[in-house]
């Protein structure tokens, strides 16, 4: 049938097709690019308010395309400048390739809006959770509006009676009932849903309601995903209470003490997706493609009073509600991009936040009661030291307090050190007025590991089989220009039958551990994975500049560009710094030494958050040239790709 089945069945061919515009949208991982050409298609697609009004009252899902050519010729361009189209022809005419899977040839209007609603998935879920046999028919409806230049050409071709008030048409070889409403064919899976659909002219509500930081890019948007949670809350939060009971029901009954842990943390994460639940009014998405690139945007409008909605407040709103009246009370905003005091050199990713942006204490708040919840599901019998894990977890969230920002950068590991194991060369940097304290606090939270002992038997027989820790600081361990730095080291101590079914790599991870350096100077904390005194002094010299990573022109470009204005969180993949990381293996293994080409101006993937204590956004960037890159090296390693046939017949991309 055109409908949804259930939720234990795959949603039909016809649904999931309309909704994501064909299979052959899906090869292309689209996200947004903000920009000039992004209007381009907004001119040729009706204002949001009036595509949404096409929506029923009441939709508690809605996809969108805004106009089909124009997402297709955006599509087609961006394959042919990346390379895209020499392995997925059928991108250079998406639409076409829609049409032909959908049996689609006559009477479509090509620069018009298509749509696909969901409704009555509160009710089905409901239904499910009701145990009854008799409801396994009631199940959502999706209903699929074609946009249409000629109604009597598109019925017909369908199948259908173009005089019938509503058609029996045959859609994707599935049977279906159309109307035509304000220029759509309305395809539904039954006859009552075809006569049931009505517009609900809320369009105005619906914009509004997706929350102001996310609002542009969700009109410059190509593909459009609209979900009400608060419709759904009812029903959603029985379904993962169901869900965590059969869990609970099913697991944690056998000797393994952390499988019998796992009803706790499944509880854990319930808490949480409720919490999201409570606190959030709407979910949107957008795909947004340009010539720069691809990217995706989520955001949402939040729910004023709820626990999540207060976690995102900035901190110079928490007591009232209005930025503070002088610069005294407002927070200092001189490490928001802590980036920029962290040194610029070779990495893999980078990632920042300004912790002003958040009410901490509400981030705290909610993470002890967690915590605090999940220690009291501890089974003690086991022995498992759940709660004394839960203790110090939340020592470690507590190390800095007061912090204003933090950021953190894995650098790109020398090739000698990653053969050894040193992969993970990360500095890491958090401003704070209490340096010293915050430095005091995370040794001592380092001390309690050695008291940490975690069985992996609920057998007492066992001796031996467990998990435990060695740590060591030594304070001024160096002095750089004034500057004490201490040294830690943390090893895991893995049972010895563990090591013994881990073959080779046990003798390598049996003593396995982790070390570094941190160091407090007045306002920052630095702190490092790897026992490298270049590093530590490259960051300590760092701290004194705003020149640093932050400030590199590829990374700055992308943020200024393509992510949220003064994000709450960013980071970035280098591409280059793992393709350059990855090319001195390819020198000892890869046929004949060959090497990735990486150009030496390749963007990064950018990811930035913001929030305002009203709505969300969450917005994810990739650049045309990192598709190309990628591209290019499958060519390069792969010379049959070469070979693919190329494309014939195709119209050529309109210019955007």
């Amino acid at each position: 049938m055109f409908k949804i089945a259930s939720f234990a069945r795959p949603a039909c061919p016809t649904f999931s097709t309309a909704a994501l515009l064909a299979a052959s949208l899906l090869a292309a991982p689209l996200l947004p690019a903000a920009g000039a050409d992004a209007q381009g298609l907004v001119a040729e697609a009706p204002p949001l308010e009036t595509l949404f009004d096409a929506a029923p009252a009441g939709a508690e899902v809605v996809w969108a395309v805004p106009s089909l050519r124009g997402f297709s010729d955006r599509i087609a361009n961006f394959a042919a400048n990346t390379g895209l189209d020499r392995h997925a022809p059928e991108l250079l005419d998406a639409l076409d390739a829609f049409k032909q899977e959908m049996d689609l040839h006559e009477g479509v209007d090509d620069e018009g809006p298509l749509l696909v609603v969901l409704s009555g998935l509160g009710t089905a879920i409901d239904a499910q959770l009701d145990d009854d046999p008799n409801n396994d028919d009631i199940v959502p409806m999706a209903v699929m509006l074609v946009p249409v230049s000629d109604y009597a050409a598109f019925i017909t071709s369908l199948g259908g009676d173009p005089e019938a008030d509503i058609a029996d048409v045959l859609i994707n070889h599935e049977e279906g009932f159309a109307r035509h409403i304000n220029g759509y064919a309305a395809i539904a899976p039954t006859l009552e849903a075809a006569e049931a659909y009505a517009p609900g002219d809320a369009g105005d509500e619906m914009v509004d309601a997706t929350g102001e930081l996310a609002a542009d890019y969700f009109s410059q948007g190509q593909l459009l995903m609209y979900v009400d949670v608060k419709a759904l809350a009812p029903s959603l939060k029985p379904a993962i209470a169901r869900a965590v009971d059969e869990i609970q029901n099913e697991m944690g009954h056998g000797n393994d003490p952390m499988e019998r842990a796992l009803p706790a943390l499944m509880n854990g994460y319930a808490t949480l997706a409720n919490g999201l639940i409570d606190g959030t009014d709407t979910f949107v998405y957008a795909i947004d493609l340009a010539e720069a690139g691809l990217g995706i945007t989520l955001g949402g409008q939040l729910i004023e009073g709820s626990t999540f909605a207060g976690m995102f407040k900035p901190a110079n709103l928490v007591n009232d509600d209005a930025p503070a009246d002088n610069a005294a009370d407002a927070p200092a905003d001189e490490d928001a991009n802590l980036l920029r005091r962290l040194p610029d050199q070779a990495h893999l990713f980078a990632a920042g936040v300004d912790l002003t942006r958040f009410d901490l204490d509400a981030f705290l708040a909610a993470t002890q009661e967690l915590a605090a919840n999940l220690g009291q599901m501890a089974n003690e019998e086991d022995n498992l030291p759940i709660k004394q894990i839960v203790a110090l977890y939340t020592d470690m969230l507590n190390v800095a307090p007061d912090a204003t920002a933090m950021a953190s950068v894995m650098y790109a590991p020398e090739p000698a050190a990653m053969m050894g194991g040193g992969f993970f060369n990360q500095l890491s940097v958090t401003a704070t007025p209490d340096a010293q304290g915050t430095l005091k606090r995370q040794k001592e939270v380092m001390a309690k590991l050695n008291d940490l002992v975690i069985p992996m038997s609920a057998d007492d027989d066992e001796a031996g089989e467990a998990l435990s820790f060695e740590t060591t600081y030594t304070e001024k361990a160096l002095e750089i220009d004034g500057t004490q730095v201490d040294q830690y080291q943390v090893k895991t101590v893995f049972p010895p039958s563990l090591v013994k079914e881990m073959g080779p790599a046990g003798m390598v991870m049996g003593g396995s551990g982790t070390g570094g350096y941190l160091a407090a100077t007045k306002n920052h904390v630095l702190v490092t994975t790897v026992t490298d005194p270049q590093l530590v002094t490259r960051g300590l010299k760092a701290l004194d500049a705003e020149d640093g990573l932050g400030s590199d022109i590829t990374l700055t470009q992308l943020r200024d560009t393509h992510l949220p204005a003064d994000p709450s969180v960013e980071a970035y993949v280098s591409v280059s710094g793992i393709a350059n990381t990855v090319n001195p293996f390819l020198m000892m293994f890869a046929p004949g030494g060959e090497q990735v080409d990486v150009p030496a101006d390749l963007p990064p993937v950018g990811l930035g958050g913001s929030s305002d204590g009203d709505s969300v956004v969450l917005r994810l960037f990739m650049p045309a040239d990192v598709f190309k890159f990628g591209v290019d090296t499958f060519e390069q390693f792969a010379p049959e790709a070469q070979d693919a046939p190329q494309p014939r017949g195709r119209r050529a991309p309109r210019a955007i």
